[in-house]
């Protein structure tokens, strides 16, 4: 249903620019409940797309509950308010319950009210963890009873996983740990959960070109899901190296291949349109129904609407059409764009 107030996960530094894209929309938003966590209060009720259409916000969720943390620092508190929103939660039909914590140390008073909820509801509660590690998870369309409990509030909400625009509760991932060369093997895996919940009907791709492959954070993470890749990059240095992985050490704007993929990754440097010029020359070599994983590196953030119409325009020219673009967490002054050929 339309709602008037929501709780987004918008990065901090992206804030001021979501809050334009949508200003007249907004009637109020509140300081923030934890890093990047705000309640805003809209003119009128609305469904979650014209929040996420900027791009910057990775979760969207409506407010159906409000209550102060103190209300959950005894087990007492707890269970009253335990009780208040499980009847809730059983006359919205919601058989997922999870909570996710916006400040780590709210973590006992979300230990507490879980406890309490599954006493109520004789149910497994989805509780994400202060790495973004979820105990139980629900499919993408499942309704879920979610809830935020930050320093000062806990927020009580009704949503989907693809309604509220991640696969992560509160669009908090996990804080992944391993060998990988760079920051850049995370945000893949990111990308790719992004893509199972935006496109659910597409397998994952076992052939991919990759553009802009040094230092093969990501290609260490496509080969070691069993992806066989043609990785790009005029670097020099040391990568990883796999039997299911092949090197070209050239420019991306010279490189050419006879082979069939069905999918491509770009993570260029330089300007977004010359990266997405690169991707359309090479879009002959892509299946139809193949898609495209692609990071748009911001000179600022007010330049994304500019950017981002300037890409797609470049991008249609040659058969794609747009899935999403979105701030994910492991993202920093960049996006990541999905499209599939059509």
């Amino acid at each position: 249903m339309p709602c008037a107030t929501w709780l987004l996960h918008v990065d901090r530094q992206a804030w001021p620019h979501w809050l334009a894209s949508v200003h007249a929309l907004v009637l109020r938003a509140e300081p923030e409940l934890g890093e990047g966590f705000r309640v805003v209060t809209l003119r009128a009720p609305v469904e979650a797309l014209p929040l996420m259409a900027s791009g910057l916000a990775r979760w969207a969720q409506p407010v159906a509950g409000r209550t102060p943390t103190a209300a959950l620092r005894s087990e007492d508190g707890a269970r009253e308010v335990a009780a208040l929103w499980a009847d809730l939660a059983r006359e919205r039909g919601s058989k997922h319950i999870s909570i996710y914590r916006v400040r780590k140390h709210a973590a006992k008073a979300a230990e507490r009210l879980a406890r309490q909820l599954e006493l109520a509801l004789a149910t497994a509660v989805m509780i994400t963890t202060a790495d973004g590690s979820s105990v139980v998870r629900a499919n993408a369309d499942d309704l879920v009873t979610s809830i935020a409990v930050g320093d000062t509030e806990a927020l009580l909400g009704f949503t989907t996983f693809r309604a509220a625009g991640s696969p992560y509760p509160g669009g908090l991932p996990p804080v992944f740990v391993d060998d990988a060369p760079s920051r850049a093997r995370w945000k893949l895996r990111e990308s790719l959960d992004w893509l199972a919940l935006t496109a659910p009907d597409h397998p994952e791709p076992r052939r991919w070109l990759e553009l802009g492959a040094y230092p093969g954070g990501m290609t260490a993470e496509l080969a070691g899901r069993g992806a066989h890749v043609v990785a790009v990059d005029l670097a020099t240095g040391a990568v990883p190296a796999h039997p299911a992985v092949t090197w070209h050490r050239t420019d991306a704007s010279t490189f050419t291949t006879d082979a069939r993929f069905d999918a491509i990754l770009c993570d260029m440097n330089g300007t977004p349109s010359s990266a997405a010029r690169n991707v359309a020359r090479l879009a002959s070599s892509l299946e139809v129904g193949g898609l495209l994983v692609h990071t748009l590196k911001l000179p600022h953030w007010e330049d994304l609407p500019t950017v981002r119409a300037k890409v797609e325009e470049i991008l249609k020219d040659v058969g794609f059409t747009l899935l999403g673009c979105r701030h994910l967490a492991y993202n920093r002054q960049e996006v990541t764009l999905l499209a599939r050929k059509t």
